[in-house]
């Protein structure tokens, strides 16, 4: 397998910043969801067909099916092992349910590049500084297949 830079990895997530927020969204620049970042960064970089999607799922968090899928498509890791090209599963609530991408922050330090939804609407794909409070919510980590 061709190994994918880390830094092709997160030009392109870049790329997807601004695009928004919709449920289930797989279209870069029109809409997006957090796993949809993550699916079509897989397409682009043939990490995955164009067939591959996982859609189906409600906008409350079932408690397991997040991490199982996480495991069977990806490599987890240590939390503490997480660099830029990485991905990161999280929880607000009690259950995991939101996945980010880990990039190296303009200013220094790791960020993490979502689509994100804040009540009351106008979600958007976004770069967070990996704040503490951001870490701590961190439940998983995962190396994308073919990612250096």
């Amino acid at each position: 397998m061709h190994m994918i830079d880390r830094a092709e990895i997160i030009k392109y997530v870049r790329s997807l910043i601004g695009t928004p927020f919709r449920h289930q969204g797989r279209l870069p620049g029109v809409a997006l969801d957090c796993l949809g970042v993550l699916i079509v960064t897989g397409w682009h970089f043939g990490m995955k067909p164009r067939s591959f999607d996982h859609q189906g799922y409600g906008k409350q968090p079932d408690g397991s099916t997040m991490l199982e899928e996480c495991d069977k498509h990806m490599q987890r890791i240590s939390k503490e092992d997480i660099r830029e090209g990485d991905v990161v599963v999280m929880r607000f609530d009690r259950d995991p349910q939101h996945v980010a991408v880990v990039a190296n922050h303009p200013d220094g330090g790791l960020s993490i590049i979502h689509a994100y939804q804040p009540p009351g609407g106008g979600g958007k794909v976004v770069e967070h500084r990996l704040a503490p409070h951001i870490y701590d919510q961190i439940v998983a980590a995962y190396r994308l297949p073919g990612v250096a």
